[in-house]
């Protein structure tokens, strides 16, 4: 009976120091970031979306890859040479940077449906969009489901469509609940959104040029996935549980609007990407981009820039 005591107390005390732990955690990173914001929110049914509007021109969206470390400053480079041609709508996904991080299961449907109501809502007419990694496949079902919604569509690094397929099964799920969990959950969340863990994603994962990695980018990584209170744990455990992805075969098969995609030559099987899409849709395009991986409006700004400008235009 004593050593069943001795476990609860454990137990309990264990929590508790988790719970100030993570607290601290809340108030240390929510004090280093930026108290100004120079965007606007989209009060979307599902909730805020943060967004920011610039230049004037055609509509053009820009979509940032899912993920709690990514938001909209990954476009911050391009957006001075791109204002001046379009009217530039940068939005933070919901789960991610400055928009609402509902306690949710996050599904691809739930974004393509966000997608789908900022452009009708906001923008109001037909937009040229880029999209970045998994993001794209939102882009490509909205697609489908609305017509007249997007002008062009570029895809940056969309994944493998064996990676799309893959469904929740027993070992995602279980991994989304613990994500899911009070204390243990939020722990492991603040531990893999670490600073140091920050560093390592982008120097060892993200660019190919580890040394390029400047400290405005992790800076601007760390607070998107610290913002929220921890909550971003909730689209983390949805990514992980496989709930955001969607088969894009169809959709893709059908599309009539002009497809782009653009991949970095260090990006992980590429050649393979890109030779299953155009067997799908024989009338997408793709581009490569040497010295680059995950994040070409970063590392080679000006090669990004002129593949856009030559497909949009």
């Amino acid at each position: 009976m004593k050593k069943k005591r001795g476990i609860i107390k454990f137990s309990i005390a264990t929590a508790g120091v988790l719970h100030l732990v993570n607290k601290w955690i809340d108030s240390s990173s929510i004090t280093k970031q930026s108290s100004t914001n120079s965007g606007s929110y989209y009060h979307w049914k599902h909730g805020d979306i943060y967004y920011k509007k610039k230049g004037k021109g055609q509509p053009l969206l820009l979509i940032h890859d899912l993920s709690p470390f990514s938001a909209s400053f990954i476009w911050n480079d391009l957006i001075d040479s791109l204002k001046d041609d379009y009217t530039l709508y940068i939005i933070d996904l919901p789960g991610c940077g400055k928009s609402e991080k509902p306690a949710i299961t996050y599904t691809n449907y739930y974004f393509v449906q966000m997608v789908t109501d900022f452009v009708q809502d906001v923008i109001e007419k037909p937009t040229h969009v880029v999209a970045e990694g998994l993001s794209g496949s939102f882009v490509i079902m909205a697609d489908a489901m609305q017509k007249d919604l997007f002008r062009t569509i570029t895809l940056i690094n969309l994944p493998e469509l064996k990676y799309l397929k893959k469904q929740p099964d027993g070992h995602s799920k279980i991994l989304q609940v613990l994500f899911e969990l009070p204390f243990i959950g939020t722990t492991a969340y603040y531990m893999i959104t670490s600073r140091i863990n920050t560093e390592y994603m982008f120097t060892e994962k993200l660019l190919f040029n580890p040394f390029y990695v400047e400290p405005r980018l992790i800076k601007s990584s760390y607070d998107a996935s610290h913002s929220g209170n921890g909550f971003g744990k909730y689209l983390l455990g949805s990514i992980q549980g496989n709930y955001v992805n969607a088969d894009i075969s169809k959709a893709l098969k059908k599309a009539e609007t002009p497809i782009h995609m653009i991949y970095g030559a260090d990006y992980p099987h590429y050649h393979h990407a890109i030779t299953e899409y155009r067997k799908i849709n024989e009338n997408i395009t793709a581009e490569i981009i040497d010295d680059c991986r995950m994040y070409p409006q970063i590392e080679t700004i000006e090669e990004i820039l002129e593949s856009f400008f030559a497909y949009i235009d």
